[in-house]
């Protein structure tokens, strides 16, 4: 389902909308946009669906929401799928392989696609313009930063940037096994926050360099980086662990209901941290 909670705790309204697939999305009209078994694409307001678009597979991720107000995702039935704001389709992309994650946006309007082992640059109109085979599968990413670079890990960890244009640039074994339950966080100053399945956090530097390595009881979910570099993360029984920007623990929150879903840092740095259970708890 899905559910909207006010700043000071209470429920504001929710909808019991079936398996939900990744985080909700929001829309440029303050709208709620979600994934949702057996394969559709709703959109809530003031909890009610004001919209509802079929696709012929399991939405893979959260819908991405571009400018205009219209939604991107990608499903199980091996396609990209684009619905304008009022929820016509404006395109149906065939794909060469399933997908693991959530297509990203790019610079100039791209949008960068996991496909199996190929990572597809397309336009907004559907036009697939480069097809980048990288020999191995995509398990987490593509994350794209300010400079254009999309990053994607395949697995038996190996780091992989393309740039805008779809030349692959950085190649690097990270000695880890990718998490499917995590993701890949870029910083403001363009370096990388890598989680692996064992425990291990790697930060790399935008050219693909490793800046540091944490170990100690380490991540198994979601990774998320504030301004100034630090990064919040899950460990294995759903802690938030909280690390510095040089890579040293600064402190761990006990979370009772556990999960893997990454930390949200709302605009006045409150910490906002879903849990198994299904309990939302506020953080200061």
């Amino acid at each position: 389902g899905l559910a909207a909670v006010a700043p000071s705790g209470e429920l504001m309204w929710a909808l019991q909308l079936g398996l939900v697939a990744g985080t909700p999305s929001i829309t440029p009209d303050g709208s709620v946009a979600v994934g949702a078994t057996p394969g559709e694409v709703l959109v809530a307001r003031a909890g009610r669906v004001v919209l509802r678009a079929t696709v012929g597979g399991v939405v893979r991720g959260s819908p991405l929401v571009l400018a205009d107000g219209s939604l991107v995702v990608a499903a199980w039935d091996h396609a990209l799928h684009r619905f304008d704001a009022e929820g016509q389709r404006l395109f149906r992309v065939a794909l060469p392989a399933g997908v693991r994650g959530a297509p990203a946006q790019g610079t100039g309007g791209v949008l960068w696609v996991p496909a199996g082992a190929e990572l597809l640059r397309v336009d907004v109109d559907g036009r697939v313009r480069r097809r980048v085979d990288l020999g191995r599968e995509i398990v987490n990413g593509p994350a794209v930063g300010l400079d254009g670079r999309a990053w994607v890990l395949l697995d038996e960890g190996i780091l992989v940037a393309v740039s805008a244009a779809g030349q692959p640039l950085v190649q690097r074994s990270l000695d880890l096994e990718p998490s499917a339950a995590s993701n890949l966080a870029i910083a403001r100053d363009g370096s990388l926050r890598v989680a692996g399945a064992s425990g291990a956090l790697v930060a790399i530097g935008p050219g693909g360099s490793v800046r540091w390595r944490y170990e100690e009881g380490g991540p198994a979910g979601g990774v998320t980086v504030d301004p100034e570099g630090t990064t919040l993360t899950r460990d294995a029984r759903g802690q938030v662990l909280c690390i510095g920007d040089a890579g040293q623990l600064r402190w761990r929150l006990p979370i009772e209901g556990g999960g893997d879903a990454a930390p949200v840092i709302g605009v006045d740095g409150t910490l906002f941290v879903a849990e198994a259970s299904g309990a939302l708890s506020a953080w200061r």
